[in-house]
């Protein structure tokens, strides 16, 4: 019977296998080769370029953001993906609930290198020693049974992960590694894969107390430093504490979470993951219904959870995770002399076609992010002009409660948002205004606008 269990969850034997094609949510990635189970070969998902740069752009707005309030997108057991060969013939098909007799071994259907380039940078791994090695396994435990041979190493999977940092464009990225089942049996082969893997990137513990005296950095300092890789531990034992931190957020089951504004208790100053559980084994366990999933992070990014764990993560998935801007946004190059606004129609961030639109400003308050409100006046796109009030300037929502918040205060009305500072070449005593606001004018050039322009 165990034997049985084992070829089916690692999809060696042939019942239920595919024969040819992509299957699942494979199929609807649209990837350009699938192997012979029918799942995507890693590296062959076609990325949606809205997508990517939906969800690069939040996390750009948390640059200035310490590092345990940062929200990063997260793969529950991100190691346990058919792509590579764990729960091989799997025939529950995603989302849940699951509408027949089937089974469901992975929690994945895709490789950590595209799940990274869908906008994954968070990873949740187990780790057992089996096999003479310490392997990424799910349900290891000492039975081994779902640990083989072939079962891909913690080392294997961590090159995988650094040699996508090495490429250009990624080398800035921020990685979350969470080890829930650390691999204690041997710390020198999980340490020394980190490190052959990513260096002098990985913040230690020793570092954190040395260059930041034990408080997190923001994740722009973290960048601008280079310790752009940090792994954490769910456990007592850190391996001898030479690259793990403990874990400091509170867990809380998708099952049990609630919507927005309740949040399932969440306060705003609070680190929480949220996770669930998307395997299914007949009679024994429905993780959908013991644990509950997501399959819309809508409610989940407006109140900020900072880790949102995901079974099957997919970019239709994904793309509920985008808050900021509208389907077909920027509509143009993004330039800087480019002007944002959120629109109080659509609730999302549109690219306008004049700087000299007339609208109010969203002011943030200097001391607590979260309280807005909006210009007393209202005028042209302007970094020159002190339109905000005491105590405010004119800001961005950096996560999805802030706009949350910042959309219950504009209703139907347009306002301007400033995105400037991530604009390329973006220098703040560029960004003044070509022509002042009208209601700024002096009266004698309202009535006679030809004296502006010097006619």
């Amino acid at each position: 019977m165990a034997i049985i269990f084992q070829l089916l969850v690692h999809g060696l034997c042939v019942v239920g296998s595919i024969a040819a094609g992509c299957s699942y949510l494979s199929a609807d990635a649209g990837c350009g080769k699938c192997d012979e189970r029918g799942h995507c070969i890693r590296g062959s998902v076609p990325i949606d370029p809205w997508l990517s740069f939906a969800l690069k752009t939040q996390r750009d707005l948390q640059v200035d953001e310490p590092f345990f309030n940062v929200q990063i997108l997260d793969g529950h057991n991100a190691f346990n993906t058919r792509a590579d060969n764990y729960g091989g013939n799997d025939t529950c098909a995603w989302p849940p609930p699951y509408k027949r007799p089937c089974w469901a071994f992975a929690n994945q259907e895709f490789s950590f290198t595209d799940m990274l380039n869908m906008g994954i940078r968070g990873f949740e791994i187990d780790n057992y020693w089996c096999n003479n090695d310490i392997r990424m396994a799910h349900l290891g435990s000492d039975l081994k049974l779902l640990c083989f041979e072939r079962t891909k190493t913690f080392a294997e999977g961590m090159k995988e992960i650094g040699d996508w940092l090495k490429k250009e464009g990624n080398t800035n990225e921020l990685i979350r590694i969470y080890l829930d089942r650390p691999g204690s049996d041997r710390p020198d082969i999980v340490n020394n894969a980190l490190l052959e893997n990513f260096g002098n990137r990985i913040i230690t513990p020793l570092e954190l107390q040395s260059l930041y005296n034990g408080v997190w950095p923001t994740m722009g300092t973290l960048q601008a430093d280079g310790n752009n890789v940090v792994v954490l531990i769910n456990s007592n034992d850190d391996l001898g504490g030479v690259t793990m931190h403990k874990a400091y957020w509170t867990n809380r089951k998708y099952g049990s979470f609630t919507p927005y504004p309740i949040c399932g208790g969440k306060m705003p100053g609070d680190a929480w993951r949220l996770y669930g559980d998307g395997t299914h084994y007949p009679i024994f366990w429905d993780g959908p219904t013991q644990t509950g999933v997501t399959t819309d992070l809508t409610e989940v990014m407006k109140c900020h959870i900072q880790y949102p764990a995901m079974d099957f993560v997919n970019q239709q998935l994904l793309k509920t995770a985008v808050f900021t801007w509208a389907a077909g946004e920027p509509s143009q190059n993004l330039e800087e002399e480019s002007c944002i606004y959120l629109s109080g129609s659509d609730r999302r961030w549109h690219v306008s076609s004049s700087c000299a639109k007339i609208l109010y400003f969203a002011c943030q308050h200097t001391g607590n992010k979260d309280i807005w409100t909006l210009s007393e006046t209202t005028g042209r796109y302007s970094l020159s002009e002190t339109y905000c009030p005491s105590k405010f300037k004119f800001g961005i929502p950096q996560n999805g409660y802030r706009n949350q918040k910042l959309i219950e205060l504009i209703g139907e009305r347009d306002v301007w948002i400033n995105y400037s500072p991530f604009l390329p070449g973006y220098t703040p005593q560029k960004r003044t205004c070509l022509v002042p606001p009208l209601n700024r004018l002096p009266v004698h050039l309202i009535l006679n606008p030809n004296l502006l322009f010097g006619l």
